[in-house]
This record gives C-alpha cells, structure tokens and sequence, in this order.
C-alpha cells in the first residue's frame, strides 16, 4: 500500500526500480514539458531525490546509477544530467563540511581535469544548460 505522506518518493523509487534512473530521468524531463505532465514530473522528480538524500547516497554513486559516465559525446544536453545536478545541490546541502564538486565528479569519469576542461570547451552545444553549469562552476573555482 503506498504511503501518501511519501508518495512521490515511493513512486520515484518504483519506477527506478522498472525502468532504471536513466530512462526515469528521460521520462521526467520529456514530461516536464508538456504543462499537463509538468506537476507530476517535477514531483516525482523531487522524490527520486528524496529517496537518494535518504538513503545518504554518494553523489558519484547518482552519476552512476544515471549512466552519465558513458555519455561522453552528448553528456550536457541529457536530461538526466540535469537530475544528477539538482540531487548534487541537495547533498552538498546536507553535508557542507565536504562538498562535492561537479567539476571533480566529472574529472574523474573523464580523463582527469585537463581531459574535461577540454571536454567542455569543445562541448557541440555550449549553450546547454549542463555545458553552462559547468563552465560557471569552472570559473568560480578558479576565482577561489
């Protein structure tokens, strides 16, 4: 029986458990856009976040279970990078002793620094929301 004061985060975990995160998070940010779908999605979404943050899960472990690390050639404009970001913020949030940077997540799964920053820079669409993020979070890094 689902519980109502957790449902979206029940359901979040359902459908993960279905589908997998990744075709979850395509899945959400496809109904995102659509106004009749836009409420639910955004509701499931923060659920699957609800569930990850309570289980105390490592940001590098959300990555994986995305599959963001095989993304290489289209890893900024894939919804689920999106997913991967807003749940980055929450545990950050959560545990602002050690934060985790998107910039290190990334370096690691993809060649060290030099190998991403070059990465992005090369990025086919740098207007993507990921690629921009991430180029802001670069920029404030050095900044520091």
């Amino acid at each position: 029986m689902l519980d109502k004061s957790n449902a979206d985060t029940e359901m979040a975990s359902s459908l993960m458990g279905h589908y997998g995160a990744e075709k979850v998070a395509n899945m959400l940010a496809a109904a995102a856009k659509d106004p009749k779908t836009e409420t639910i999605a955004t509701n499931l979404e923060g659920g699957l976040i609800r569930f990850w943050k309570g289980l105390d899960t490592e940001p590098t472990e959300v990555f994986n279970i995305l599959k963001l690390e095989n993304k290489v050639d289209d890893v900024f404009d894939i919804p689920a990078l999106a997913m991967w970001a807003s749940y980055l913020k929450v545990y950050n949030e959560k545990h602002p002793a050690k934060p985790v940077s998107m910039t290190g997540v990334f370096a690691k799964y993809y060649g060290g620094e030099t190998a991403f920053l070059k990465m992005l820079a090369k990025a086919d669409d740098a207007d993507s929301a990921g690629a921009k993020k991430l180029q802001n979070e670069v920029i404030t890094a050095f900044r520091m």
